[in-house]
């Protein structure tokens, strides 16, 4: 793990939930589409039926979206295994920090009872706890 993953996580769960939506836009679309009533007899020959080519891209596009959904969730879900090495202290401050993407004073304003320096202190040995070199304080 590294600290870029970190600061990835974020923007990787709003991704997935991003395509997650547009997955149910697109089953809606193709659930609208079905309700049609069918005649049963085969289409003239030499004609192309461009409602159901439309639902096949429709779901292509789906399944590509579903695989990107799987492989951003495996990867959130082996950060969540790492951060569970984690003191709560330690868990707390990296979440606000990277997962929720707070700045430094909000970070601190939201450890009642300690100071900056012992929030970079917790910060840095969870870090260091999950293999990660500490970035120098500014």
């Amino acid at each position: 793990m590294t600290l870029e993953d970190l600061r990835q996580y974020q923007t990787l769960r709003l991704r997935a939930a991003k395509m997650k939506a547009r997955v149910a836009e697109i089953e809606s679309s193709l659930a609208y589409g079905s309700d049609r009533s069918l005649t049963g007899l085969p289409p003239p020959t030499g004609t192309r039926d461009k409602v159901g080519d439309g639902a096949i891209k429709l779901l292509n596009v789906r399944d590509k979206l579903l695989d990107r959904i799987a492989e951003a969730e495996a990867y959130a879900l082996a950060l969540d295994e790492q951060l569970a090495r984690l003191t709560p202290a330690q868990y707390r401050i990296i979440s606000m920090r990277y997962l929720d993407g707070l700045p430094w004073p909000a970070v601190v304003r939201k450890m009642p009872g300690y100071s900056r320096s012992t929030c970079y202190r917790i910060h840095n040995r969870g870090l260091l706890r999950l293999g990660i070199r500490p970035p120098k304080q500014r």
